[in-house]
């Protein structure tokens, strides 16, 4: 999954897009919250409920170089 967003380079492709900042110094990048969300939904969130589940993962969070998952419900909700 990593390797594929890599190589579609969707973080570079984000980051071109004109996205709000975050609103604190403890924000989040608009592009890890899309990130996030579609993590979320590739590993199987089929309600918008369900996309928290892997804030709590540090596996994905190391691979994906986060220090800490954004809560999508108060991001996206």
């Amino acid at each position: 999954m990593k390797r594929f967003l890599d190589q579609v380079e969707i973080r570079e492709k984000l980051g071109t897009l004109d996205l709000p900042e975050p609103g604190s110094n403890r924000g989040y990048d608009s592009e890890q919250v899309i990130e996030s969300f579609g993590l979320n939904i590739w590993t199987g969130a089929s309600r918008y409920v369900h996309c928290n589940w892997l804030r709590e993962d540090r596996v994905i969070q190391d691979i994906f170089g986060y220090r800490s998952m954004p809560s999508l419900m108060h991001n996206l909700g």
